[in-house]
């Protein structure tokens, strides 16, 4: 993972956060992650956008029917599912 990344998700990214990185990596799907984590759609979208915002970088792609995660969501996805699902 990058260095200047991996330091900026670590500073600033909460557990909710991670929490919809995961799902969405799952589902590719706003639609279908936001009931999985009690959300509102909007809320969800909300939140992934919240996201962005942060680390000023697309997460995912917006596709017609779901969601694509770019490099940048791919690597955040890898670094949150091992902090959610510890062995």
């Amino acid at each position: 993972m990058h260095q200047q990344l991996n330091n900026r998700l670590r500073s600033k990214l909460r557990l909710r956060h991670m929490e919809l990185l995961d799902v969405l990596g799952e589902t590719l799907n706003i639609h279908q992650a936001a009931p999985r984590l009690s959300l509102s759609q909007p809320a969800a979208s909300k939140l992934l956008h919240e996201i962005e915002s942060l680390y000023e970088a697309r997460f995912f792609d917006r596709l017609p029917r779901g969601l694509r995660a770019t490099a940048v969501g791919e690597t955040a996805i890898r670094w949150a599912r091992p902090c959610l699902h510890p062995m």
